[in-house]
């Protein structure tokens, strides 16, 4: 096969696309890690501001279990849409 001009600048032009979508699944990939250690990160028990309701009213505690199961959901999906 002879190489020339045209064969390199095809060469080089799918080689920078394929670059340019490795690097935007990368980003990808990067969110969906983030997402799914937020999921596992152990939740303050005196932050109320991850209580479905405040101390005061008797409920509250670790993250609930739906708000898991949402956020489980999501990085599930986000890494279907990745095709991982």
């Amino acid at each position: 096969m002879a190489v020339d001009d045209d064969n390199i600048t095809s060469l080089i032009e799918k080689t920078n696309l394929e670059l340019t979508i490795i690097g935007s699944k990368r980003d990808d990939l990067r969110q969906l890690l983030n997402n799914l250690n937020k999921i596992n990160k152990p939740v303050d028990p005196n932050d109320d501001t991850k209580r479905i309701m405040p101390k005061d009213k008797g409920v509250g505690g670790d993250m609930t279990l739906g708000r898991r199961q949402g956020m489980y959901d999501k990085a599930v999906a986000d890494a279907a849409t990745l095709g991982l």
